[in-house]
Formats: structure tokens, C-alpha cells, sequence
């Protein structure tokens, strides 16, 4: 793809306002995710002997999931929350495959990418303040030292998020969740399901402490 310098020109009118607020650095993101999507879609294409039209980049752009990663990059002037947190759970769904398991966690290497990182820090956009800990904050409250929540983070048993400088944000009902998880419910409640790969992480529990 050609590189130059987002303008006027290369969006319909009314997306002018949002593309205004992507920093280059997004856009740049933004137009490798759809890259990748697009490229996938090709060789899928190929795989079951159809054709698909090549898109260029500014039809990507416009397109649905253009403009979903706008949104998730930089909430546009009259979004809503709801609507910023659905778009940025439909990017996630399709990059990680799981539309079928939408409480996913993202893997380590997702959220290491710089779409992972920016998906995340959509995801703490839709948190107020005082529903987001810090590593340490959540560690305590865990009851865990942080190089073990480090470790139920890589195994994406609590999730985490972003704040808009990117430093990790532990939102309370994630480690609720994973209270949930670890401590026997009183009688007549019904115990959490956690599925293998976390079971494997939370057998390890007494040992994290």
C-alpha cells in the first residue's frame, strides 16, 4: 500500500471529523489491521476458488470494520459508550477468532500488538475511574504478589486494560471474577465454571500467594 497523509480527500464527509481525531500513529494501525484482514480474505478467496475484488486502502477504510477501528482508536462526537465498547469487541472477535466465546480474554501476544493496544485502551475508556486498579492495587486486593498476577495475566485468567497513556488498569469486576474462581461460594450459590486453561492456571493458586 501507498503511503501518504490522511486529508479530506480520502473520506466521505461525514467520517471527515472522525478521521480528524486518529493520530498518524492509529491511522497506521488501523490500515495494517485492515491489511491483514483483507490479505486473509484473499487467500481464503483463493482457498475455495472464488474471486474477491482487491479493495483499496480508502474503500478499507470506509468500510464497516474501518470504521469500527476508528471508533475504537478515538470515540467520534456523538458515540456513545456502548456503542465505542461494541466496536471495539467486534475487532477483538474477529482478530482472535472467538465469536462464539465473546468473554475471551486477549492473549498475551494480542495485547502486545499495537492493535491489541489501542483495543485496550477502548476498553478502559468505558470504566470511570474508581472502577479501575492498578497492577499493585489489584495484586493486593487478590491477595497475590504482582509478578503472580503477571502470571494469571499471561494466562488470561483476570482481564486487563488501558488507560489512555497505555499503563495496564485491573477493572474490579475482573478481580471479582476471579475471586469468583478461586473461592468456594457460600451454600446456595451456584459455583463459577472456569474452563481448562484457566483451571490449570488456578490450580496453582495456594502457590501464588
Amino acid at each position: 500500500m501507498s503511503e501518504h497523509a490522511v486529508g479530506p480527500s480520502d473520506v466521505p464527509a461525514d467520517a471527515q471529523v472522525a478521521y480528524a481525531s486518529v493520530s498518524p500513529e492509529e491511522q497506521e494501525t488501523i490500515d495494517q489491521a485492515l491489511a491483514v484482514v483483507a490479505e486473509h480474505l484473499a487467500s481464503v478467496a483463493a482457498a475455495l476458488g472464488v474471486s474477491v475484488p482487491a479493495a483499496s486502502r480508502d474503500a478499507l477504510r470506509r468500510s464497516p470494520l474501518g470504521a469500527d477501528l476508528r471508533l475504537a482508536a478515538k470515540p467520534a462526537p456523538g458515540a456513545t459508550g456502548a456503542e465505542t465498547r461494541a466496536a471495539a469487541e467486534r475487532v477483538r472477535r474477529l482478530f482472535l477468532l472467538a465469536p462464539a466465546d465473546p468473554d475471551r480474554i486477549a492473549p498475551p501476544w494480542f495485547q502486545a500488538t499495537a492493535l491489541g493496544r489501542m483495543l485496550a485502551r477502548a476498553a478502559g475508556r468505558q470504566y470511570a475511574r474508581q472502577e479501575l486498579l492498578s497492577g499493585e492495587e489489584a495484586a493486593a486486593q487478590l491477595g497475590v504478589s504482582p509478578s503472580a498476577l503477571d502470571r494469571l495475566l499471561a494466562g488470561a485468567v483476570i482481564e486487563a486494560v488501558a488507560d489512555e497513556d497505555g499503563a495496564l488498569r485491573v477493572p474490579v469486576r475482573a478481580v471479582e471474577r476471579c475471586r469468583c474462581a478461586v473461592v468456594p461460594p457460600s451454600r446456595g450459590e451456584t459455583e463459577t465454571e472456569t474452563d481448562p486453561e484457566t483451571d490449570t492456571v488456578l490450580a496453582e493458586w495456594p502457590a501464588l500467594r
